[in-house]
C-alpha cells in the first residue's frame, strides 16, 4: 500500500456466529501498542449479519513513512475485540503491512542518548521509501545484542558512534547515532575516628545505615549518633553510582562521666589493644565485674570484692588475648546490674 491510499480488507469466518465481531489494528507509530492513535483501529462490517464475512477499508495516513508495520486482526464472540487479552472464544492473527514509495531513507536514534557504564540503551532505525522490505546492519557490533535488526540493545563500555546501513534490495543508505557512556565513580572507602566516618570521595556521597539511605547525609563525613552498620555510595554529576564502600559497624563512643547516675563506662570503644573500664560503687557494696562473649558466656572475671569507699574504680583491660568481635562488660553490685556492649577490633 501507499501513503494516503485505502484498500479493502475481507475476512472470512470458517465457524460463523451472528454475534461474532472483527476488528483490525495497524501500529502506524511503531510504539508497539495497537490503538494508541485513533487512526490505528478499523472496525469491520459483518456482511449479511451472519458472521461469515467481514469487510472494511484500511487507510494509510497521508504522511505515513514507507516501511513495514505490524497489523493485527482479531475476532471475538459477542464482545468487542481488544488488541491484547484473553477471550473465551475467537481468533487473533498478526500480519506485516508494507507501505511503499518514495526515496529510501533511514533515521537512527538511541534512547536514552546517555548512559552509565553497565547500563543499556535502545537503538532504533526507522526506514522508509524504497521497496519497503529492509535489511539492517549496525557497526561496530561492540556491545550490541543483535547487529542485524532495526532495534538492537546497546551496552558499550565507552562512548560509541553506531552506524546503521539499511538495504531494500535495490540500494542502501546509512546514518549514525552516538551513545554517550559516562564512567561510574571509583568505589569509595570509609574510615572511622570515634563516631565520625569519612569517605575517600570529596563529593557525591550518600551515607547508608542498615535501613537504607540516611536523609540529608550527603557530606564527605558523617557523625554517627546510633549503633549500626554504615557504608557510603558516590554518585557522579551524571547520576552514575559507584559500588558500595566497605562497611563499618559503629558503636557510639565518648568519655562518659561516671557517677551515681552512670555507673559503668568503657573507653575507647571499639578498641584494639586495650581499653579502660570505669565504674561507680557505694561504700561497702559487694561487686563483680566480668567480661562475656556475644553468647553471654563469661570469658573472664575482671574484678570482684567489697568496695571500701564510695567512688570510682578503674580497670585497664589488655585485649591481646581476646579474639576480634563483640563482648559485654557486666557490673553486678548491691546497687546495680549494668551491661555495656564492647567491640574488639584488631
Amino acid at each position: 500500500m501507499q501513503a494516503g491510499n485505502s484498500q479493502q480488507m475481507v475476512v472470512t469466518n470458517g465457524n460463523a456466529w451472528a454475534a461474532d465481531i472483527v476488528t483490525t489494528w495497524v501500529d502506524w507509530n511503531r510504539d508497539m501498542e495497537f490503538g494508541s492513535q485513533t487512526n490505528e483501529t478499523f472496525n469491520l462490517t459483518n456482511v449479511g449479519g451472519q458472521g461469515q464475512t467481514f469487510q472494511g477499508n484500511i487507510t494509510v495516513p497521508a504522511n505515513q513513512m514507507p516501511g513495514q508495520y505490524r497489523m493485527r486482526v482479531r475476532m471475538t464472540y459477542s464482545t468487542a475485540p481488544v488488541p491484547c487479552g484473553d477471550a473465551t472464544y475467537g481468533e487473533v492473527e498478526d500480519y506485516t503491512l508494507i507501505v511503499t514509495g518514495g526515496v529510501l531513507s533511514v533515521t537512527a536514534s538511541c534512547n536514552p542518548t546517555e548512559i552509565c557504564q553497565g547500563e543499556s540503551s535502545q537503538l532504533m532505525a526507522l526506514a522508509g521509501g524504497g521497496s519497503g522490505i529492509y535489511t539492517y546492519s549496525w557497526a561496530p557490533v561492540t556491545g550490541l545484542n543483535n547487529p542485524n535488526i532495526y532495534n538492537p540493545v546497546a551496552s558499550p563500555a565507552q562512548t560509541t558512534t553506531y552506524t546503521v546501513t539499511v538495504s531494500d534490495g535495490a540500494g542502501s543508505i546509512s546514518q549514525q547515532t552516538t551513545l554517550t557512556v559516562h564512567p561510574t565513580p571509583a568505589t569509595p572507602t570509609i574510615s572511622q575516628n570515634d563516631n565520625l566516618l569519612t569517605s575517600s570521595s570529596a563529593t557525591g556521597n550518600q551515607w547508608y545505615d542498615n535501613d537504607g539511605p540516611i536523609a540529608g547525609a550527603t557530606g564527605q563525613t558523617y557523625d554517627c549518633t546510633w549503633d549500626d552498620y554504615y557504608h557510603v555510595v558516590v554518585t557522579s554529576q551524571y547520576g552514575c553510582e559507584s559500588e558500595p564502600s566497605n562497611v563499618i559497624y559503629v558503636v557510639i563512643t565518648g568519655i562518659e562521666e561516671v557517677d551515681g547516675n552512670n555507673s559503668l563506662s568503657v573507653y575507647p570503644n571499639p578498641f584494639t589493644d586495650n581499653t579502660k573500664i570505669d565504674f561507680y560503687l557505694e561504700n561497702g557494696s559487694n561487686y563483680r565485674v566480668t567480661l562475656c562473649n556475644a553468647l553471654g558466656q563469661e570469658v573472664k572475671i575482671l574484678s570482684e570484692g567489697i568496695s571500701l569507699e564510695t567512688g570510682i574504680k578503674s580497670i585497664h583491660l589488655n585485649a591481646n588475648d581476646l579474639e576480634q568481635g563483640v563482648y559485654f562488660c557486666k557490673l553486678v553490685s548491691d546497687e546495680n546490674l549494668i551491661i555495656r556492649k564492647m567491640i574488639h577490633s584488631k
